[in-house]
Parts: C-alpha cells; sequence; structure tokens
C-alpha cells in the first residue's frame, strides 16, 4: 500500500512473465514487481502465447489449460517468493488474473471464458499462500462483453 494514504497498488503483467525466468526482455520479472504491489495482475490471454506451449499448435483453443498452467506456476513462483523474504516486512501480493474475452486465435463465447474462469477458480480459490481470492477481470479491447453470459 502507498504510505501514509493506504492506497493498494496493482500492476498488470504480461501472462507469459510467470514462466520466464528472466525478464523477457521488457523488464517484467514477477517477483521484483510482486514486491512492490499489492495485487498482480497477469495478462494471460491464450491467444498471446506462442504455438507449443503445453504442446498445442494454437493455445487461443485451450484457455483453461494454458490459463492453468500460467497462473500454478505463478502461484508457485510468487509463493517461493514469499516463503524465502518471510524475514522481511512483506505483505503478500494477491494474483489477479486479465482473462480473453475478445476473439484471437480463436472465438471466445461464454464457454470458452467459462473454462478461462474456471481455470482461475481452480487455481487460486484455495490457494492461501498468495493470499486471499480475489477474482478475475475480463478484457476486450473493444469493450464488447456481449458475449459473455456467465
Amino acid at each position: 500500500a502507498l504510505k501514509p494514504y493506504r492506497v493498494l497498488i496493482s500492476a498488470d503483467i504480461f501472462g507469459q512473465t510467470g514462466l520466464a525466468n528472466d525478464d523477457m526482455g521488457i523488464g517484467q520479472v514477477i517477483e521484483e514487481i510482486a514486491k512492490n504491489v499489492d495485487y498482480v495482475s497477469p495478462m494471460v490471454y491464450p491467444s498471446h502465447y506462442g504455438p507449443g506451449i503445453l504442446g498445442y499448435k494454437n493455445p487461443a483453443q485451450h484457455p483453461y489449460e494454458v490459463i492453468r498452467y500460467s497462473l500454478e506456476n505463478a502461484r508457485s513462483r510468487l509463493n517461493t517468493y514469499v516463503s524465502a523474504t518471510s524475514s522481511v516486512s512483506f505483505s503478500r501480493p494477491k494474483l489477479r488474473p486479465w482473462l480473453q474475452a475478445f476473439d484471437l486465435g480463436a472465438v471466445y463465447d461464454s464457454s470458452m471464458i467459462n473454462a478461462e474462469i474456471k481455470a482461475v477458480n481452480d487455481v487460486l480459490q484455495n490457494a492461501s499462500a498468495t493470499g486471499k481470492f480475489v477474482g478475475w477481470l475480463l478484457w476486450d479491447p473493444t469493450n464488447n462483453y456481449s458475449n459473455y453470459r456467465g
């Protein structure tokens, strides 16, 4: 939190950041970001992962699997980091991912978006080491969310 005003800080980061062992050439290291924010929001849009992730030619067609894999890795890295820094005054960052709600690589209708939400719930709902479950965010660059009917 921004002191002394108790302002919560969130950082939107690339979804692949939780998988990379370096800064991906863009300066994003999830552990370094996490120590300065209250919420980490990886943009885990399946369409933004390259062919070959988890063996899929088109990751956009496999939202549940891609998001689950990404969040499991991000959660694991943050848990390891929090455990390693437990002697330091450190607020546990909460994972609150951005989910794809736009057509790119596949048609993202309600079933695709629900698959993404299920992946988030399956990975994070009981993830006490990354703090309280705080949900997810949907993004569509056109702000058209009519294709989602939760």
